[in-house]
């Protein structure tokens, strides 16, 4: 497990910062509030899809839902290999253990994967 560092863009830009994924990953949001928004950046460049799944510990959980042990996870994206996909937490409490203050992420394949969570 590994945690991840926010990094803030400016107007006048940033260098941004890629590390590789692991099998779990977290990151603690600075930047907090109903509609504070963050953008995960995530790239493949391996022969596999990665199905990132965010933690949704505050929603009811839909029929269906999927995770590991009693947390389930309600977003689930695919990022396909060779490929890049950008997600937008629109509202990032949604996403915020209340009993960790941690954003909570997933991924199955982490071989080449790398992300960069950016608070907007």
């Amino acid at each position: 497990m590994a945690q991840l560092t926010e990094q803030n863009p400016v107007l006048t830009g940033i260098v941004p910062t890629y590390v590789a994924v692991a099998a779990t990953d977290f990151f603690v949001p600075l930047k907090r509030g109903v509609g504070q928004k963050y953008l995960l950046h995530f790239k493949n460049a391996g022969a596999s899809p990665d199905s990132v799944s965010i933690n949704d510990p505050t929603s009811v959980l839909p029929a269906g839902a999927t995770g590991p042990g009693a947390t389930a996870f309600d977003v689930v994206v695919s990022v396909v290999n060779a490929t890049e996909k950008m997600i937008l937490l629109d509202n990032i409490e949604r996403f915020v253990d209340p009993a960790t203050g941690r954003v909570d992420i997933a991924n199955s394949f982490i071989t080449t994967v790398t992300c960069a969570v950016f608070a907007l």
